[in-house]
């Protein structure tokens, strides 16, 4: 009888949150849900009850939240479902809201907060290529590294377009740990910007992958060179003293390039 007499009050938007507290108030939880329930299917149903419904579900029955707001997010009153998802800590549910209501920036940041529970891949992907703030693209790097490194550079050829490269390399230079993006900044170096050869070729040095080095500085001129040729000339390594050598002739110091070579008898 209590439903009967409900499903005519709930379609009057401006008594459906005294219904509401009225329920809560002798704790019929699950009554009121299925109140609610019966109100969608109503001639005169209305956006507060989709959005109450919503609610109900994140205080009282949680797991259902997520397929109700995929199945109506374009029923309910999206920022104040937002504002109780996030009161009641249901981030995932908060996340994918933020994402329809064209709130990327918000989307991310919640999932780097609330890493534990409101981050997959796919979603963080989805949402950081819209992101309106380009300072987010910095720090969602800096959380993959710490949380998903070996995911570090799937994100990064995804947002490459959007990225400075210089203020990136910076980025994992100050970390420590650049060697990580390797195969990202062979991606890019085409572009030919001095901080990701002069990045590069400190890994292939630190790697002893001289193969890789010498095709780096004979394919991409955009580096100091002859300040890397002082540093190699006199390494203790044969091949680092020969990639000298060739350096010192890419910026004709032809004198200097013939004594390097005359020092380690490679006539």
């Amino acid at each position: 009888m209590a439903a009967l007499c409900g499903q005519h009050i709930i379609i009057h938007p401006d008594h459906l949150e005294e219904l509401n507290a009225f329920y809560e108030k002798f704790g019929y939880f699950n009554e009121l849900i299925a109140l609610l329930e019966q109100g969608m299917n109503l001639e005169r149903t209305h956006q507060g009850i989709y959005t109450d419904l919503g609610i109900m579900y994140a205080k009282y029955n949680r797991h259902r939240l997520m397929d109700f707001v995929r199945a109506y997010n374009s029923k309910v009153m999206i920022p104040r479902l937002i504002r109780e998802c996030e009161r009641y800590q249901m981030w995932a549910e908060a996340v994918y809201l933020h994402g329809i209501y064209d709130q990327q920036d918000q989307a991310i940041i919640t999932m780097i907060e609330h890493s534990p529970t409101a981050w997959k891949h796919d979603t963080f992907c989805q949402n950081i290529v819209n992101v309106a703030n380009h300072d987010l693209l910095y720090k969602a790097i800096l959380f993959y590294l710490e949380e998903e490194p070996m995911l570090l550079c799937d994100l990064l050829k995804l947002i490459s377009q959007k990225l400075d490269l210089t203020r990136t390399v910076s980025t994992l230079r100050k970390t420590g740990h650049i060697a990580l993006i390797t195969s990202f900044l062979e991606s890019v170096q085409s572009q030919n910007i001095s901080a990701v050869n002069e990045a590069l070729n400190e890994i292939y040095l630190d790697n002893q992958d001289f193969e890789k080095l010498r095709q780096s500085i004979k394919e991409y001129d955009s580096f100091e060179s002859v300040d890397l040729a002082g540093g190699l000339e006199n390494h203790e390594l044969l091949e680092c003293r020969r990639i000298a050598a060739l350096l010192y002739r890419k910026n004709k110091k032809y004198n200097k390039s013939i004594e390097l070579s005359k020092r380690d008898d490679l006539y």
